[in-house]
C-alpha cells in the first residue's frame, strides 16, 4: 500500500511539474510575440534631419511616410556545398528589418536593422571570429541597392538584372544619424539614407549586409532583403506625436 501511495504521489508531482513546463513554454512564447522584439523608443520615431525638416516646413503634419508589407527577415538557407559554390553564408533568420520609413518629399529612407544575439554566435561561426564579439561592437556594413529599369518598355529582361536592362545604385547610411540601441536578446541600429528617389523606372530596393571585415561589394551580401517592389502594394501613414515632436524639437535646436 504504501509504495501505491508514493507512486501516485510521484505520479501526481510529475503531472504537476509537466503542467508547469507547458504553462512556461507558453507564457515564454507569448512574450517573445508580443513584446520581447518592440523596438526601443528610442529609435521607434522618426530621424529628424535638415532634408526631413524642410519637408515637414512644406506639408506640416500631413507629411506622408510610406512603407510595403513585405516579409522582412533574411531566408537563405545553403549547404555547405552551395555556400561554397556562392561564395557566401546561410543567413536564415540573422536579419530582420522591423520597420521601414520612406518619405518622398524628402527623398529619404529611414531603416530599423535588428539582429539577435544568436547572430553574434553565428557570425563566429561563420567567419572563425575568436573571441566572440561584444554585442555593443559594430559588426555589419548596412547599404541600400536600388534597382532602376533602364528599358522600360521592356519588362522581360527584368529578371535577369543584366547592366544592359538594370542598373543598380548602391547608397551608404549618414553616419551622423545612426542610432544604436539594445533590448532584451536583439540589437538594434537605425540609418537614415538620403537622396534617394523612387520613381516609375525604379524596381526594387534592397536592404544590403557585410560583414564589416568581408566588404566586398562584387560579391553576394552576407544578408539581402528586400523592403520596397514597384508591383507590392504601398501604404502611407502621417506624422505620429512622436515624429512631430522630435521635428519640432529639431526646429527648435536650429
Amino acid at each position: 500500500m504504501a509504495a501505491k501511495s508514493t507512486m501516485r504521489i510521484a505520479g501526481k508531482i510529475l503531472k504537476y511539474l509537466a503542467v508547469c513546463v507547458v504553462f512556461a513554454v507558453m507564457i515564454f512564447m507569448i512574450w517573445r510575440a508580443f513584446f520581447s522584439d518592440v523596438i526601443p523608443n528610442s529609435i521607434n520615431t522618426l530621424t529628424a534631419n535638415d532634408a526631413l525638416y524642410e519637408a515637414y516646413k512644406k506639408d506640416g503634419n500631413e507629411l506622408l511616410i510610406e512603407h510595403q508589407k513585405i516579409d522582412n527577415i533574411t531566408r537563405v538557407q545553403l549547404t555547405e556545398k552551395e555556400e561554397l559554390q556562392q561564395g557566401r553564408k546561410s543567413n536564415y533568420g540573422y536579419f530582420c528589418i522591423p520597420r521601414v520609413d520612406i518619405i518622398p518629399a524628402a527623398n529619404q529612407v529611414q531603416i530599423v536593422f535588428r539582429y539577435n544575439n544568436s547572430t553574434i554566435r553565428a557570425l563566429k561561426d561563420d567567419y572563425g571570429v575568436d573571441p566572440l564579439p561584444d554585442r555593443s561592437a559594430e559588426l555589419y556594413d548596412v547599404s541600400l541597392v536600388l534597382n532602376t529599369d533602364l528599358t522600360p518598355d521592356n519588362q522581360n529582361d527584368n529578371a535577369n538584372g543584366g547592366p544592359e536592362s538594370v542598373r543598380s545604385t548602391r547608397y551608404f547610411p549618414s553616419k551622423v544619424y545612426t542610432v544604436s540601441d539594445e533590448k532584451n536578446m536583439y540589437n538594434y541600429r537605425k540609418y537614415v539614407f538620403e537622396n534617394i528617389s523612387l520613381d516609375e523606372l525604379s524596381l526594387a530596393l534592397f536592404v544590403d549586409i557585410y560583414y564589416i571585415d568581408d566588404i566586398d561589394y562584387e560579391k553576394l551580401s552576407y544578408g539581402t532583403v528586400c523592403i520596397w517592389e514597384y508591383k507590392a502594394p504601398t501604404y502611407t501613414r502621417k506624422l505620429s506625436p512622436a515624429d512631430i515632436a522630435a521635428l519640432d524639437n529639431w526646429r527648435k535646436e536650429e
